[in-house]
């Protein structure tokens, strides 16, 4: 049954996180956090790719406005999904930054609302929608190209989590018009859909089973809540004694961000791995945007490079600041600037993070290794 005594508190969280961007289109969900040994093998495979990029040379990806939608994502660490309007079809085409090189890779007769790639980056999601409350859901597999799912689910709005624990599965939320909503477990293998019984609309994976979720209540004024854990058909709270805004996660690691206990306007980031170990503790100005509260713009990628869209000096209350683009690794917590004085904008880091696009459209590049920021789009 449709939920419908949260639905004025829905609304708003719903709104809330629409404008800070954090919808899962933007979650790059990686591998779990790994051992001392592991750390430096890949560390040695980052640096050798580093010095590959910092030989090559950065090619624009050139488009028509009137054809172009929107960038993807990474395919891999060259390579980006990107979604043009051409001769009334929408075709997602991949990209080679380096060699220039594209390749057709799916194409719709109606807009592609959401494309979203699995954590591995094995498959694609693509979400259209045939009527106003109609969701046309599609996973293809990119190595064959293969469609392995396809369902419609009645909804206004819809949002998709993958599982990157377990990538046959995703947590889905349809809303309604009416601001209800229904959510599921979709598994992409067994071609099955079951819904389950939520209290609220918005939840993380933290096993493959397990999702989180923070425990508003029913009153919509609370600014802070606990972390409320779904394992099938259990529940319970983890960090009872903590309270949280704004949940984050990617395989191994789970990020919450809390205000600080002794500052009110100092937000704390705190990472956890999945045996609710605190990896790594950082702190920055906590942001507000009139009376909401502003998530700021970051990513992980390669299980413990942390990028973030960082505020500093900030003024009248938080609203006004400055912003730096800053690297921190979350083994050692080394703090690097990389570009200083950025747009606070979104960002999209390459899966080995020495490469990230910025801006709203994903216009620019950062050649992290380089600390260099360029034009990326070309549009005419």
């Amino acid at each position: 049954m449709a939920k419908s005594n949260l639905k004025y508190f829905i609304m708003l969280i719903f709104i809330f996180c629409f404008l800070i961007g954090c919808q899962k289109q933007d979650l790059h969900l990686q591998p779990s956090v790994s051992s001392k040994h592991e750390k430096t093998s890949t560390d040695h495979t980052m640096d050798q790719n580093a010095m590959n990029h910092l030989e090559r040379k950065i090619q624009s990806l050139e488009v028509i406005e009137e054809q172009f939608e929107y960038i993807v994502g990474w395919l891999n660490n060259e390579t980006i999904l990107f979604i043009e309007h051409l001769n009334d079809e929408y075709v997602i085409t991949s990209y080679n930054v380096y060699s220039g090189e594209k390749k057709r890779i799916y194409s719709s007769h109606i807009p592609i609302l959401q494309a979203i790639l699995s954590p591995s980056k094995t498959h694609l999601l693509i979400h259209t929608s045939p009527t106003v409350f109609e969701a046309d859901v599609k996973v293809i597999e990119l190595k064959e190209q293969k469609l392995i799912y396809h369902d419609r689910i009645e909804s206004s709005e819809i949002s998709f989590e993958w599982n990157g624990y377990d990538e046959s599965k995703l947590f889905v939320v349809a809303f309604l018009e009416d601001w209800t909503f229904h959510t599921y477990i979709v598994n992409i293998q067994k071609k099955v859909k079951e819904e389950i019984d939520m209290p609220y609309p918005f939840a993380i994976w933290n096993d493959t089973s397990v999702l989180l979720t923070l425990d508003w209540g029913n009153d919509s004024l609370n600014m802070t809540a606990p972390i409320l854990r779904f394992h099938n058909d259990t529940k319970d709270f983890v960090l009872k004694n903590e309270k949280y805004y704004f949940l984050q996660g990617w395989k191994g690691i789970t990020l919450a961000l809390g205000v600080n206990k002794d500052l009110e306007n100092i937000a704390d980031f705190k990472f956890y791995n999945d045996k609710w170990e605190l990896v790594q503790k950082l702190s920055f100005p906590y942001l507000t945007e009139y009376t909401n509260r502003e998530i700021p713009r970051f990513d992980l990628v390669d299980d413990h490079t942390f990028f973030i869209v960082a505020p500093r000096n900030c003024e009248e209350e938080n609203i006004h600041c400055k912003f730096d683009l800053v690297k921190v690794d979350l083994f050692s917590g080394k703090q690097e600037i990389i570009i200083e004085n950025v747009a606070n904008e979104p960002i999209l880091p390459s899966p080995d993070g020495d490469l990230v696009l910025s801006g709203f459209q994903f216009e620019n590049v950062i050649q992290v290794n380089k600390k260099k920021i360029e034009p990326f789009l070309k549009i005419q």
